[in-house]
């Protein structure tokens, strides 16, 4: 009796773990996808100039990095240029550079007053 029910068992096995396979890899080609097509409209997301207390040692090419002076009632350090906003979540931004591509870093940035986002607004020609 249980010699007939290991083979039905190990088949609902194999079905449930092909399920689960093919559902993460149709999740990880859609994302791929959806991170192409956002590098490919760079362009028309918003830039943003960040500014923050602590360096944030940023590797990426084309990002500038600017310490600024210090003065009195200065609270930020450093400032950031020729960053993108990609999505705004609950309390937090997604920021890449303008050189992005869907295989480089993503930078989250907190909105919680450690930071001071500037965004900087340009006209496209008519």
């Amino acid at each position: 009796m249980l010699s007939r029910r290991v083979p039905g068992v190990l088949i609902y096995v194999v079905i449930a773990a092909s399920i689960f396979w093919a559902t993460a890899t149709i999740a990880q080609w859609s994302g791929l996808g959806l991170a192409q097509y956002d590098a490919q409209r760079l362009r028309f997301l918003p830039s943003v100039i960040l500014d923050t207390k602590e360096r944030l040692f940023l590797r990426d090419p084309g990002i500038e990095e600017t310490a600024l002076p210090a003065s009195d009632g200065q609270t930020f350090r450093y400032r950031y240029r020729h960053l993108r906003l990609l999505i705004e979540g609950h309390d937090r931004m997604f920021l890449v550079p303008d050189s992005w591509s869907a295989s480089d870093s993503t930078l989250i940035v907190p909105l919680d007053g450690s930071v001071r986002v500037q965004f900087q607004f340009q006209n496209q020609p008519p």
